[in-house]
């Protein structure tokens, strides 16, 4: 069973390291359940915390490098509009880009803040 246990670790620890967003590691999470709880896979997860802090991290200064790029093409473009889909009247387009980056932000941060998350990331790291 212990071998069964560690290979079992392997495989859900190689899964992690694999993923590249915080919210495909909390969809791994519910795939993989109570299994998650037990002793010698949460073991090997629990170093794994810090790094799934720093991928949250990761995602929040990319969004905020996209932004920060996008605001230059803004002030260089004539008309000061951020370039957006050809299909978008301008103003449209402003408003559609503005609530993707909100959502992008909110979505990763809502995972961290949902009171069952909280209780996943106890349970899964501590």
């Amino acid at each position: 069973m212990k071998d069964m246990d560690r290979k079992l670790a392997a495989v859900v620890c190689q899964g992690f390291d694999d993923l590249q967003n915080v919210e495909a590691i909390f969809k791994m999470f519910d795939c993989f359940g109570n299994v998650l709880e037990r002793r010698s896979i949460k073991k090997e997860l629990q170093s794994r915390l810090p790094v799934t802090i720093k991928m949250f991290l990761k995602e929040l200064d990319r969004t905020k490098l996209l932004y920060d790029s996008q605001m230059a093409v803004k002030t260089s473009t004539k008309d000061g509009y951020v370039p957006v889909q050809r299909n978008f009247p301008a103003v449209a387009g402003q408003i559609k880009w503005v609530r993707e980056m909100k959502q992008k932000i909110e979505r990763s941060f809502n995972l961290f803040k949902h009171p069952e998350r909280k209780l996943d990331l106890l349970r899964f790291f501590l």
